[in-house]
């Protein structure tokens, strides 16, 4: 296993996520796009939450879980009333309505098995969401082969929206 930690300090959060009025702003229209599928809140799940500011979006009707691999990140969340979970491999069957890839699928060395464990581990009817994700479907990456915002030493492996799709196509 590739230790990354190191790749995701304080810094980074401080400069990806204080005061980032765009980033707060698709918190709540991503938020109330599940509360649409889950109006009376479940249990969720952000795989890759950091420092927990999607998921205090969510109000109480919601059990609230992350994966996290830095320990800042990890403490900040906790302190926002999120149950930390060591790994997505340590998901049970059917025991999350909802879980969320926010914008971190491309960071997770092993993401196929990150998928795996996470559909294993929705409740019947439940919902994986991948949001704010480089898409090598776009237009832009197309054009330029290349996407805003990549770092590449936190990028492991880009998808596109139909390699996703087609993953889960036939699931149920």
């Amino acid at each position: 296993i590739v230790r990354d930690e190191y790749l995701y300090a304080a810094s980074y959060f401080q400069q990806y996520y204080e005061n980032d009025r765009k980033r707060e702003k698709m918190y709540l229209q991503e938020c109330k796009r599940i509360k649409e599928y889950f109006p009376n809140g479940g249990r969720i799940l952000d795989v890759g939450c950091g420092v927990g500011g999607f998921l205090q979006v969510f109000d109480d009707r919601w059990d609230k879980f992350g994966v996290e691999p830095s320990e800042f990140a990890s403490d900040k969340a906790k302190k926002k009333g999120i149950t930390m979970l060591h790994n997505i491999d340590v998901v049970n069957f059917d025991e999350f309505d909802v879980i969320v890839f926010r914008g971190s699928i491309q960071h997770i060395n092993f993401p196929m098995a990150s998928l795996v464990h996470a559909t294993r581990g929705l409740k019947k009817g439940g919902l994986l969401a991948i949001l704010a994700t480089p898409d090598t479907d776009s237009l832009v990456y197309k054009l330029w082969g290349n996407l805003p915002a990549l770092d590449a030493p936190r990028n492991w492996i880009l998808f596109g929206s139909r390699f996703l799709s087609n993953i889960y196509r036939d699931w149920e």
